[in-house]
């Protein structure tokens, strides 16, 4: 059969914009070029089938999962002088966001609770144990200041006496929540702390990444 006026896809529609096929038919709509599926009742009265609204909330579904995977996770480490434990926390968790194609959706940064040491680079010990490793620390070390609290979403402590400082600086309870322990987040390692390496040897400096990329991969995992 040649095609008519309205035909789509090989099914014969007529001028009118109707045609029964079986139980179901097209209808074209007047003020363009879409086909409607539907079907006539006993009535007479033809009714478009509903599967658009489902596609519809299944599109919502999507886009909802979509924002929730793109917001922005912002993250703070902190440690005493912000020159050892918290920048070395903060590359560490840089290079997995890095290498799993995720560094838009974190933001990261790391500061200390004492403002001795501002404007220092890391300890130069600490940059050369990370270099061994293939890290490199850039940052400057910085006071935690109270915006922090507003700004990022976790707050990391490296032991008790950060995490007890932290708390009392903490604005509100609301902020209270975000402070965490890092040692928390171990995935194999078995520490209740990232013990400071300021005063010890090159395994003090050692055993602080161990900790630390273990602790940081168990945080990752969390936030996906």
């Amino acid at each position: 059969m040649p095609k008519r006026d309205g035909d789509h896809k090989g099914i014969p529609v007529k001028a009118s914009g109707l045609l029964l096929v079986g139980p179901l038919s097209v209808k074209r709509n007047p003020y363009g070029s879409e086909l409607r599926l539907g079907r006539v009742g006993l009535d007479g009265q033809w009714t478009h089938k509903r599967e658009p609204q489902k596609s519809a909330r299944r599109s919502l579904v999507v886009s909802a999962r979509i924002t929730t995977f793109a917001a922005m996770k912002r993250i703070l480490f902190v440690c005493l002088g912000n020159i050892c434990r918290s920048p070395m926390a903060e590359a560490v968790m840089q290079r997995i966001v890095d290498e799993a194609g995720r560094s838009r959706d974190f933001e990261l940064d790391s500061a200390g609770l004492i403002s001795y040491h501002e404007g220092e680079e890391a300890d130069p010990r600490m940059q050369a144990h990370a270099r061994r490793r293939g890290y490199r620390l850039t940052h400057l070390s910085r006071p935690v200041r109270e915006s922090d609290f507003r700004r990022f979403d976790l707050i990391i402590g490296m032991d008790d006496a950060n995490i007890d400082r932290l708390h009392r600086l903490s604005p509100d309870l609301e902020t209270d929540a975000k402070i965490r322990r890092m040692t928390d987040y171990c995935i194999n390692k078995v520490a209740d702390h990232v013990p400071d390496p300021y005063y010890g040897g090159a395994q003090g400096f050692e055993n602080v990444i161990d900790i630390l990329e273990d602790a940081c991969q168990g945080l990752y995992e969390t936030l996906l």
